[in-house]
């Protein structure tokens, strides 16, 4: 069994010499497995034998929880945490018995939790797929990482701190801190974007905003408020596009948006306290 790059030998033993590497294996030891995925994830396997237990038991929490705890407690970093979390963990997905039992393909099935829930508690599902899984496993250390070839930006609302940054794919990620210093772990920003640039952000009372170049040229923005709720990608109005990162910044209750355009001409918009654009200006500054 492996659990967050930690190799017992007994899988090794029993599992396929063929199977590809990355891949994880359905050939493992009947016991409930616990990874980091590439995604990322944490996720918890549970072999077709498995599902089929909790199916038919008369309290499916409890005989989730009876099989994810010896497995918690041998996660490397995370072991506490997730001991402590089991019985919320149990009941999350004895919850979504149903999904188990309907995505289970006759080897078993992986539920995935954000790699946050280690940090703030929230045992949400984001996703159950079949077993084998395609998603790499990872170390827990790298799930906690990300890989930018762009700087990171960030801004602050009260207590909180939002980290934004690219992704070598283009996705866009956050992180949020507290006031204890704590990271939560990255995230995409819901929405799917992929930016050709790296993010711009700037805090206004109790909102933080977040600026990309998506692979159009076009520039979007996106908010996230006191609930830590995003409000969805909208693209700044007026057509404007450039291929480099855009220049934000506050004064007073608006926000203004700087971008470069195809001739060097450097523009902006600026983005009044009712949410609404006044549309994009060019004051003839040329960019040399």
């Amino acid at each position: 069994m492996s659990i967050l790059g930690t190799t017992i030998d007994r899988r090794s033993e029993r599992r396929s010499a063929r199977a590809p590497a990355g891949l994880r294996s359905a050939v493992r030891p009947f016991m409930t497995a616990i990874r980091a995925t590439e995604d990322p994830g944490i996720a918890i396997e549970f072999l077709h034998d498995e599902v089929q237990a909790i199916s038919e038991s008369d309290d499916a929490a409890a005989t989730i929880h009876e099989k994810i705890l010896p497995a918690a407690l041998t996660v490397p970093i995370a072991g506490d945490i997730m001991t402590e979390a089991a019985e919320t963990i149990a009941e999350a997905i004895a919850d979504r018995q149903a999904d188990l039992e309907a995505t289970d393909e006759g080897h078993g099935v992986e539920v995935v939790f954000p790699p946050s829930a280690l940090s703030v508690g929230r045992w949400e599902i984001v996703d159950i797929r079949p077993l084998p899984s395609t998603v790499r496993s990872v170390s827990m250390a790298e799930t906690f990482s990300m890989r930018s070839d762009s700087a990171p930006t960030a801004a602050g609302r009260g207590e909180d701190l939002y980290v934004f940054a690219r992704e070598d794919d283009g996705r866009v990620m956050f992180n949020r801190g507290g006031r204890d210093g704590a990271f939560e772990g990255w995230e995409e920003v819901p929405g799917g974007i992929v930016s050709r640039s790296s993010p711009s952000t700037v805090s206004r009372g109790e909102d933080v905003l977040v600026f990309v170049t998506d692979t159009d040229g076009g520039i979007l923005a996106n908010r996230v408020g006191a609930d830590g709720a995003f409000s969805g990608w909208e693209e700044v109005p007026g057509g404007v596009r450039t291929d480099s990162t855009v220049g934000v910044g506050s004064q007073a209750d608006s926000v203004f948006v700087f971008a470069r355009v195809a001739d060097n001409r450097i523009v902006f918009n600026q983005l009044l306290p009712d949410g609404t654009f006044t549309g994009w200006q060019d004051k003839s500054i040329a960019f040399r």
